[in-house]
């Protein structure tokens, strides 16, 4: 019930991440790493596995080194 952040009660995270990496699809959100960070697994024509970190403070995308199962 309270926001996420500030006066964000939600995100739309696929229309976030189509815009911060185009050329990949989300597959799904695992859930959370931390607090603040959401686990994201996606996949591009060239990389079929791909894990990235969602900071809901800065909303930006992080990737990272290794595939989350």
């Amino acid at each position: 019930g309270k926001p996420v952040v500030g006066d964000i009660a939600y995100f739309m995270i696929r229309d976030l991440f189509a815009k911060a990496h185009p050329e990949s699809e989300i597959i799904d959100v695992t859930g959370w790493a931390a607090p603040t960070l959401l686990i994201i697994n996606a996949k591009s024509d060239s990389e079929p596995k791909m894990s990235f970190w969602f900071d809901v403070q800065t909303q930006k995308f992080i990737r990272l080194s290794n595939y989350f199962y």
